[in-house]
């Protein structure tokens, strides 16, 4: 299923949402037998949207504008590689002009990846000259490259079918080919693993960063819920709060 990212998330971050998870499970009703279950679903639901939600193209919010941005950045770097021309000069050769084909090469053997550069981004150094190509042609490059958007977050697809998630259409598009869930349920407890397979994924700049954000936001949410849960038992108990 493609390359494996390389990348493990932090022990402190990991070791903090654990402690967190026991926080609120230990405040929470005890009397429902599936609550610990439906906790670290909700949970798991949670760190996936968050994940989504700082995957490029989206910054905060993988919403239309998210998809737009990441059209926009496919069509910016095609434009550095390549001057589309509506109508060819007179007296100008066939042969003078690019292909469909050889704007994919040309984009292929020009993108930054590895070393933490940018992913799947076109570094203009590596072109000394543009190549002058049919608009019809780069058309036919451009369209469907701007359906790979969202491609990076197609393996949290499946996490998000199993945990309730809907994600827009542009994410769920790529279907679950790259991706993987396992939810494991025992007398110790419940454990959700969520593989991402997506091949490239570890040339993106900062991607394992991202997904330590999402945890530690998730971390963040468990202690606020379980806090806001303790007050309103004690509320209930009679005690007064400080």
């Amino acid at each position: 299923m493609g390359e494996k990212p390389n990348f493990v998330l932090n022990r402190a971050t990991v070791d903090a949402y654990k402690k967190a998870f026991r926080q609120l499970a230990r405040v929470a009703d005890k009397n429902d037998p599936d609550g610990i279950h439906k906790l670290a679903m909700l949970s798991g639901r949670r760190v996936v949207k968050n994940l989504v939600d700082i995957t490029p193209p989206s910054q905060g919010q993988s919403n239309s504008a998210a998809k737009k941005r990441g059209e926009q950045a496919i069509l910016s770097d095609l434009l550095l590689l390549a001057i589309p021309i509506r109508r060819v000069p007179r007296g100008k050769a066939r042969e003078q002009l690019a292909t469909a084909q050889d704007l994919i090469e040309v984009h292929r053997r020009s993108l930054v990846r590895g070393s933490g550069q940018t992913g799947h981004r076109v570094n203009p150094r590596n072109r000394k000259y543009k190549l002058r190509i049919r608009q019809s042609d780069f058309n036919s490059v451009l369209k469907p490259m701007q359906t790979l958007v969202g491609w990076l977050s197609a393996a949290l697809n499946v996490a998000a079918r199993r945990l309730g998630l809907r994600l827009s259409n542009w994410v769920a598009r790529h279907g679950t080919k790259y991706g993987l869930i396992d939810v494991r349920t025992t007398a110790a407890g419940i454990r959700i693993r969520v593989v991402q397979n997506v091949p490239f994924a570890d040339d993106v700049s900062g991607y394992s960063r991202k997904w330590e954000f999402a945890f530690q936001k998730e971390t963040t949410a468990l202690l606020k819920q379980a806090t806001a849960i303790a007050k309103k038992k004690l509320a209930r108990s009679g005690l007064k709060t400080r």
